[in-house]
């Protein structure tokens, strides 16, 4: 698939109008509002993805991805470091006041955030083409980024073709955690 000009701005705007979607019910759900904006997006290869994702290096990255299927497929991921899903973490269980086991609490928060997340993303998409999306469960990874993302990423054709990025700023009262939105569209 070509991207000239015209497809990369309808494609940023559906990423835009996605995050807004699910900015709004993160702020909900941390009780607290939150700023949440995508102030670059961009689109490559899936096979050029990692080296466009420059802020996310390091043993610690946090994937948390959800397949979808209507009009458009493919799947979506939210990428944190392992130090903003903690800091995110955090606020949700100063919110809900839990006290269990906190890793298990950290990455079933983080899973929930991420399924949250992209099930907004490519929810505010049922609208604009009056058409439903069916979600495969979310999917939870923590390593490195190249181990994280290789199920996605395709070097020799074949589905999910090209991919979509946007970097967002997360602010939630006095906590700035940075994420990455990406998401990789199967060819049809």
């Amino acid at each position: 698939m070509i991207i000239d000009d015209a497809r990369k701005d309808f494609l940023t705007e559906l990423l835009n109008i996605g995050v807004g979607q699910a900015g709004a019910v993160v702020s909900e759900l941390v009780g607290a509002r939150v700023m949440l904006e995508v102030p670059e997006v961009d689109i490559c290869a899936s096979q050029e993805i990692l080296p466009a994702l420059t802020a996310l290096r390091g043993d610690d990255i946090i994937v948390v991805s959800q397949g979808f299927k209507g009009i458009l497929s493919g799947d979506a991921a939210l990428l944190l470091t392992g130090f903003s899903g903690n800091l995110m973490v955090h606020r949700l269980l100063q919110q809900i006041g839990d006290d269990g086991d906190p890793a298990t609490l950290r990455d079933e928060a983080l899973t929930e955030v991420g399924n949250i997340v992209v099930n907004n993303l490519v929810g505010a998409w049922s609208g604009i083409f009056s058409d439903a999306f069916d979600f495969g469960l979310p999917v939870f990874r923590r390593g490195t980024l190249e181990d994280c993302l290789a199920p996605f990423i395709r070097y020799a054709g074949g589905p999910k073709t090209y991919a979509v990025s946007g970097s967002a700023h997360f602010s939630v009262n006095d906590f700035f955690i940075m994420g990455t939105l990406v998401v990789f569209f199967d060819e049809k």
